[in-house]
């Protein structure tokens, strides 16, 4: 007879593993830019891939948060007006697309404090 035994270990390692393996499959979103008018919030960017029912979903951080208003989008922008309270303040956000169990890497940014039209880095 033959056991395999799997240690609390090896099972994370390819949980991760396969976390990043899903992760690749999918184009990341581009040119991201928030836009500002008064208090209004509005995150932009492109999509280049050719794949088929993609949603897109934002982070912002404090410590990495769902951004309200931008979760599961199928457009090309959202409105986040409702998660931001210090308008002034720089915020850190980041965007990923999302098809079923596939997930892009992160494209990460952040909008310098301001009015106006601000790219993401």
């Amino acid at each position: 007879n033959i056991r395999i035994i799997f240690s609390p270990t090896a099972l994370l390692l390819s949980s991760v593993l396969w976390y990043l393996n899903c992760q690749t499959n999918l184009k990341s979103p581009e040119d991201i830019q928030v836009y500002v008018v008064n208090s209004n919030f509005t995150l932009r960017w492109n999509y280049t891939g050719n794949d088929t029912n993609v949603t897109f979903s934002a982070e912002y951080k404090t410590e990495w948060k769902e951004l309200s208003g931008c979760q599961k989008v199928t457009r090309t922008e959202c409105d986040f007006s409702s998660a931001i309270t210090e308008y002034y303040d720089t915020h850190h956000v980041r965007l990923r697309a999302e098809r079923r169990e596939e997930v892009s890497r992160n494209r990460e940014g952040k909008r310098v404090q301001g009015s106006g039209k601000k790219y993401l880095q």
